[in-house]
């Protein structure tokens, strides 16, 4: 029975505690992209460029302005490249309204 009962502290001080929690910097990075057939794509070297990994989660038509919503879950390479990467995919053809949000997310 005291064993149980030093468990039990144990496990709730180890739950209560950050000293075990490890943080992982996530991004979500969304733009809309005008249609254009020529200029498919062009987004994704800059993507390559100033992110470890990159993943679609979510592809959105908008009728009204003749274009496509992306969204994506980003890693960039380096935490301070978040603004340098927005600039960079402002200057691809065809990009619009480019926003990079973070996500800060607790892994057990």
């Amino acid at each position: 029975l005291p064993i149980s009962i030093l468990i039990g502290i144990f496990l709730l001080a180890f739950s209560k505690t950050k000293l075990f929690t490890l943080k992982r910097d996530q991004y979500l990075l969304q733009f809309n992209y005008l249609y254009a057939e020529a200029n498919e794509g062009k987004y994704l070297p800059v993507m390559d460029k100033y992110c470890k990994r990159h993943k679609l989660i979510n592809v959105k038509t908008i009728n009204d302005s003749n274009s496509t919503e992306y969204s994506f879950y980003v890693r960039l390479q380096n935490k301070i490249l978040g603004e340098e990467l927005v600039n960079k995919l402002r200057n691809v053809e065809g990009l619009k309204n480019i926003n990079l949000f973070t996500d800060e997310e607790s892994v057990y």
